[in-house]
């Protein structure tokens, strides 16, 4: 099913008999439709941007407006993930209408001015997230325009452990690290996982990943790294992502990514940790 922003606002709060009858009340209902719109699978909060930037920009600008607060029928919806989703949903409509308003919805590429006019529009956001980073704009944007984020020059794998949302049992996961030299030092996910919700714990893993990565390689990086998550099983992967069980192996696979041979020069800063020999 096709979800429009403006389709959206009614199916939040004015759903039909059949879904409350299917999912028992609105909070259940609700729940179900806000995974729809977030999950990297189905992405329909993304779809429903691109449509609008296609085809009825005038939603957008609605959307932008709109302020994160239960009495507003928008501002509800933009609420619902809590601070940091909501800046990762403001960075969809900005990036959707900025294209627009460039011409660029109907080119394949974006001009690294209106990546840079988006980053500065969002300036107060991103103390909250490296995932509005310029990296991680000029992705989402050109997954907006039908293409991919930018290639990488390097990657690395590593298996970690997961907590599946909804049996709260352990589950193994695929951890992919994609290494992009012309960058600004950023560590984000891919545009698909940008508004999963990443609960305290399982961020404070990938914080403590890169702190432990660049303790081990005696560096830094000016470019950038962007991961993706993919569960073994091939079942879906959650709308929130708990627990710092995979920070270890993170850490490893960035330590692997940052030393190989090739890096030197290209982005790298060297820089000797407190206490350590290198």
């Amino acid at each position: 099913m096709e979800i429009t922003l403006d389709g959206l606002v009614r199916q939040w709060h004015s759903p039909s008999k059949n879904a409350l009858f299917v999912y028992g009340d609105l909070d259940a209902y609700r729940r179900h439709l806000w995974q729809t719109l977030v999950c990297p699978q189905e992405r329909g909060f993304f779809n429903a941007c691109k449509l609008a930037m296609e085809k009825n920009p005038e939603v957008l600008a609605a959307w932008l407006q709109a302020k994160p607060e239960p009495g507003d029928r928008i501002g509800a919806i933009l609420g619902h993930g809590g601070p940091d989703v909501f800046a990762l949903i403001h960075a969809h409509l900005l990036c959707a209408l900025i294209l627009h308003e460039k011409g660029s919805w109907i080119s394949p590429t974006v001009d690294p001015p209106v990546v840079s006019q988006v980053a500065k529009q969002l300036e107060a956001y991103r103390p909250f997230d490296e995932r509005l980073s310029e990296g991680f704009l000029q992705d989402l944007m050109q997954e907006m325009l039908g293409g991919i984020g930018r290639p990488p020059e390097r990657a690395q794998e590593i298996d970690v452990p997961l907590i599946d949302e909804a049996t709260g049992e352990g589950v193994m996961g695929t951890v992919t690290l994609e290494w992009i030299s012309k960058g600004t030092g950023a560590f984000y996910p891919t545009a698909s996982l940008a508004l999963v919700i990443r609960e305290k714990e399982f961020n404070e893993g990938l914080v403590a990943a890169r702190t432990a990565s660049e303790r081990l390689v005696g560096h830094s990086w000016n470019g950038d790294v962007r991961w993706s998550l993919r569960r073994k099983d091939r079942q879906p992967i959650a709308t929130r992502l708990r627990g710092g069980s995979a920070g270890g192996g993170i850490a490893l696979a960035l330590s692997r990514l940052l030393a190989r041979d090739g890096f030197g020069g290209s982005g790298l800063e060297k820089r000797h940790p407190e206490g350590s020999a290198v």
